[in-house]
């Protein structure tokens, strides 16, 4: 649960941080805080958490576990304290409290083998000037196994052992155990335990889902907070309503508490924010002096906040916000001295797209610079703006989620949505992404629709309406991934390939680590017409390591459904296109490489498993045949290949296999098409097409696509047999 990421980023990119330390977590485990949670959790009663609660022989003999009881349970405080470090002589800190505890019985081995290892401990800490605390985490676990006789034997944590990142491991610091004596009949229960405290900011927001893979007989969800701090929650897809109430402190709560929770037991072609119950909560720490909209909420607990008002918590803070950076100014320098002067007959469509480039590559290129989506959108808009390139009520701020998320309608704050900047012709995708060009969208937003505050930020009315825009529908054409290979035998077991491979759209994002920041700047000062003596030259780049890695990513990606076999060794791989520019759009590779276990002798015949190189796509598990929810793909899409495989002197191929080697899948769904070919040389051309028409299938359409999938499954290990002439 690596969750002081995303907070040491934001801190590290705010104006309090000027000089920050993290500290990385202490080598040995802190066991007054564990003794103490565990006290807590162990020893005072809880009715809900009994191993004594019955599992119904209907579930028992139908899952691998069942989950008695599972709460999470939050307590938010104010924290103030003097201080000599702050020009207001106090702190103002928010301090969240997070209890996250299962119970579950094993039922099968599969469940123990699932519950055996867990990782726990995570610890983060940052300071202002080395000194003024910023943000701190203390976390902790502790484990009980319940026996058939009866016996509670407590999991001793001596055994665990330290992991973590960066250099030594001395980053992101935790702890693995793995869970001894647990077996089938066992009743596991177990928790995680985290402190979180934040100075004058809000802390993250956390999505709570009530179901699990495995059915659940009682969840709970339970928030508190004291009179001064914020806690708004929202939920979806069909979760209940939360009970309020408020002690004579006036701390309230707010309890969710729901039984009987079928299991969902599948998770491809699921998206859990649009299809599976939870709750979304923010932590807000409004009482705070630093700037917040007009019509944030006080103290207190908020459910389900109107999205009116949260979208006018948008425009509260686009007037609001202001910055300073050195990014604007640089980056209209690099459109008017240099894109200019390599392109002046540049459309103003060809002028923003350079606009947007210029300022993620002056971003990308100032290692003291970090920014989020919202203000990346606020300097590319002000960049538009200043070089006149359009009229100012045609330049606009947008904010969209994408199918992958909460519908846009349906955000749950301000800063959840992705900002994008929207001009006549074009929508600008502000986060930070290698893979997509100006004005492209990744595939996971496809239909959606947005809201977008044109014109003036400053001036932008106090109940201002928002402008709506859609982002346009793609059909699957737009997504696909083409290869062209030529493949030869070399040995008794093993073949050489050539491949020129193109992925577009969709399918770019098989592909998000073969771009670096420094590929993706030496791309682009390229495209802009930056001069040699004025490109970014970073320190410490390991050319020939950066290429190792990405022969090794290759490796790796190439046994998947989209790729296919994975080759024994790759001798040469070069990126023709990056997808990035606007006159390259689609990412273009060439590679050769050798694969083993691929050829094999039959007597005098040879038998070669060429379906492995039209993909090998995962089959359907057993749990996974008959759904409960539409399949959600990311995209529609197709993948289409061509083979040329040369027949070795001496053979021809057997038009019998050729026969068994034919596919023709068909549906209103999707298609999975293969076709060989001897050509009048005797050598072998193969077509394959592999198309899903639509992102959204419905349940009475998964037969369908589950036969496709299995149907290409089974061909992966398909053969064409040669035989002497």
């Amino acid at each position: 649960m690596k969750r002081h990421r995303k907070r040491m980023a934001m801190l590290a990119g705010s104006a309090l941080t000027l000089l920050w330390t993290a500290l990385p977590a202490e080598a040995t485990i802190d066991r007054k805080f564990y003794d103490r949670s565990a006290e807590t959790v162990w020893v005072q009663p809880d009715s809900t958490f009994r191993a004594t609660i019955p599992v119904p022989d209907s579930l028992a003999a139908k899952n691998s576990a069942v989950i008695l009881a599972w709460r999470d349970d939050y307590d938010v405080d104010n924290v103030i304290q003097n201080s000599l470090y702050k020009a207001s002589g106090e702190t103002n800190r928010m301090q969240r409290k997070h209890l996250q505890r299962k119970m579950i019985k094993l039922l099968d081995q599969s469940a123990v083998e699932r519950y055996t290892e867990f990782e726990f401990g995570e610890e983060a800490e940052v300071k202002i000037m080395s000194r003024v605390l910023a943000y701190k985490l203390k976390s902790s676990f502790g484990a009980r196994i319940h026996k058939p006789d009866g016996r509670i034997v407590t999991v001793d944590l001596s055994s665990a052992i330290e992991v973590g990142d960066g250099k030594k491991g001395k980053e992101n610091k935790s702890y693995k155990i793995a869970i001894p004596g647990l077996e089938a009949g066992d009743i596991l229960d177990y928790f995680h335990y985290f402190e979180e405290t934040a100075e004058e900011f809000s802390l993250d927001a956390e999505n709570l889902v009530v179901a699990d893979r495995y059915p659940v007989l009682n969840r709970e969800i339970r928030l508190t907070t004291d009179p001064r701090m914020t806690v708004e929650y929202k939920g979806y897809n069909g979760i209940p309503q939360f009970t309020r109430t408020t002690d004579k402190e006036g701390n309230q709560t707010a309890t969710l508490r729901m039984q009987d929770i079928p299991g969902v037991n599948f998770d491809r072609y699921l998206m859990d924010y649009r299809q599976i119950p939870f709750v979304r909560v923010n932590f807000l720490n409004n009482s705070t002096e630093r700037t917040r909209a007009r019509s944030a909420r006080g103290g207190g607990i908020y459910g389900n906040v109107n999205t009116g008002r949260i979208y006018s918590e948008i425009g509260d803070y686009l007037r609001m916000f202001q910055y300073e950076s050195p990014v604007p100014g640089k980056a209209r320098k690099i459109v008017s001295d240099y894109f200019r002067a390599r392109r002046p007959d540049a459309s103003t469509s060809d002028l923003a797209d350079a606009a947007y480039l210029a300022v993620r590559y002056v971003e990308k290129t100032d290692d003291d610079l970090s920014y989020s989506s919202f203000k990346r959108s606020l300097i590319l808009s002000d960049v538009l703006a200043k070089l006149g390139l359009y009229p100012l009520d045609s330049i606009g701020v947008g904010f969209i989620n994408p199918r992958t998320d909460v519908p846009t309608a349906e955000i749950a704050s301000w800063n959840e949505p992705y900002f994008t900047v929207n001009t006549p012709d074009r929508i600008y995708y502000m986060a930070d992404d290698n893979i997509v060009a100006p004005g492209e969208l990744p595939a996971i937003f496809n239909g959606e629709t947005g809201g977008v505050y044109f014109g003036e930020r400053s001036k932008i009315p106090l109940r201002a309406l928002i402008s709506q825009f859609t982002v346009p529908a793609k059909r699957f054409g737009a997504n696909s991934f083409q290869t062209k290979d030529t493949v030869s035998i070399v040995d008794e077991t093993g073949i050489l390939f050539r491949r020129s491979a193109t992925a577009s759209g969709g399918e770019k994002m098989a592909f998000p680590d073969y771009t670096d920041d420094y590929e993706w700047c030496a791309t682009v000062e390229d495209y802009l017409g930056i001069p040699e003596k004025n490109k970014y030259k970073p320190k410490n780049y390991d050319v020939q390591g950066r290429g190792d890695e990405v022969l090794t990513l290759m490796k790796k990606q190439s046994e998947t459904p989209l790729v296919g076999a994975a080759p024994d060794s790759i001798s040469a791989l070069q990126f023709r296109s990056r997808g990035i520019t606007p006159d390259a759009r689609t990412i273009e590779f060439t590679m050769e490489g050798n694969f083993s276990g691929l050829v094999e002798q039959l007597g005098d015949d040879i038998s070669v498993k060429l379906g492995r190189l039209l993909g090998t796509p995962e089959g359907i598990s057993d749990n996974e045949r008959e759904r409960l929810l539409d399949a959600m793909l990311p995209f529609a899409f197709q993948e289409s290949r061509s083979i040329l495989f040369l027949v070795p002197e001496g053979y021809k191929v057997d038009e019998a296999s050729l026969e068994d080697f034919k596919q023709n899948f068909n549906s209103a769904l999707g298609t999975f098409y293969v076709n060989p070919v001897v050509n009048e040389d005797g050598n072998l051309e193969i077509t394959s097409l592999y198309r899903v028409k639509l992102a959204d299938v419905p349940l009475s359409h998964w037969p369908m696509l589950r036969d496709q999938i299995e149907a290409a499954a089974a061909f992966a290990d398909a053969s064409v047999i040669l035989s002497r002439k």
